[in-house]
C-alpha cells in the first residue's frame, strides 16, 4: 500500500506537469512563469541525452528571442565550452556550425545556431 506522501506527491507532480507535444507553444507556460526573471536556471538530469540538449536549446532560443537574454551560461567540459564560446563570438578555430566538437553532447549546442 502506498503511504500519504508518496500519493500526495504524485499528485503534486501530476497538477505542475506540463505534456510536450511538440508545438511551438509547448513552453508557453515555463515563459510565463519566468516573467521578468534576469535569471533562469535550467538543470538536468539527463546527463547528455540528445532530447535534453534539443529542449534546453527550444527554451533558450526562446529566452533571446522572447525576453531578451544577452548571456547563457551553462555546465560543460571546459575544452568543449569554450569552443563554442569562440564560435559564438566568431573568433573560433575550429568550432564549425555544422559541430563544435566531436564529444556526446556537443554537437547539440548547434541547435542553438541553426
Amino acid at each position: 500500500m502506498k503511504d500519504h506522501m508518496t500519493l500526495d506527491l504524485a499528485a503534486t507532480i501530476r497538477d505542475a506537469a506540463h505534456p510536450l507535444t511538440g508545438a511551438a507553444s509547448d513552453y508557453d507556460p515555463l515563459l510565463e512563469r519566468i516573467g521578468d526573471a534576469r535569471f533562469v536556471l535550467i538543470g538536468e538530469a539527463s546527463h547528455g541525452t540528445h532530447e535534453f540538449y534539443h529542449e534546453r536549446a527550444l527554451i533558450t532560443r526562446r529566452l533571446i528571442a522572447e525576453r531578451g537574454f544577452r548571456a547563457v551560461a551553462v555546465e560543460a567540459d571546459w575544452p568543449d565550452a569554450e569552443r563554442v564560446n569562440r564560435y559564438v563570438r566568431g573568433t573560433g578555430d575550429g568550432a564549425t556550425r555544422n559541430g563544435c566538437h566531436p564529444a556526446a553532447g556537443a554537437r547539440d549546442w548547434r541547435d542553438l545556431y541553426p
